[in-house]
């Protein structure tokens, strides 16, 4: 961990995130959890969004479908990401925003967290207000 991001894992973050703005939530589909797959599945080379996709339509089917697999923090410690400290997060680590019924991932770009909202869509918060979630770096 420590090296930077090379210019086409770069590109490939502006990429899926500029795809996630052009399209409308969807749950299963464009959600905050799918692009994290997206994310991590280019990093790592897996393959987890084609059997996420589509799993779910709601809320309630995305808590169900949830329960089934293993949890975020779990799986990213599978895949070798590193679990880091506030003040060493930097572009295209995962915050990782845990509660007893779901799990939500959103994409660190500069000292912002970008991520797909319900009812809101692509959104982009100020970094701070995620100061409780747990990051993750493959980097």
């Amino acid at each position: 961990m420590g090296a930077d991001m090379t210019p086409a894992e770069e590109l490939y973050l502006v990429q899926i995130l500029n795809q996630a703005r052009d399209y409308d939530f969807a749950w299963g589909r464009n959600d905050c959890n799918t692009l994290g797959l997206t994310w991590v599945d280019f990093l790592c080379g897996t393959n987890y969004l084609s059997t996420t996709r589509g799993s779910y339509c709601d809320a309630r089917g995305a808590i169900k479908y949830a329960k089934t697999m293993p949890r975020w923090c779990q799986g990213l410690a599978e895949l070798g990401w590193v679990e880091l400290e506030y003040s060493e997060i930097r572009q295209g680590d995962l915050a990782v925003v845990e509660d007893d019924a779901f799990d939500r991932v959103h994409i660190i770009t500069g000292r912002h967290v970008v991520s797909l909202h319900e009812n809101e869509g692509f959104v982009r918060y100020p970094i701070e207000q995620f100061s409780h979630a747990r990051f993750w770096s493959f980097f």
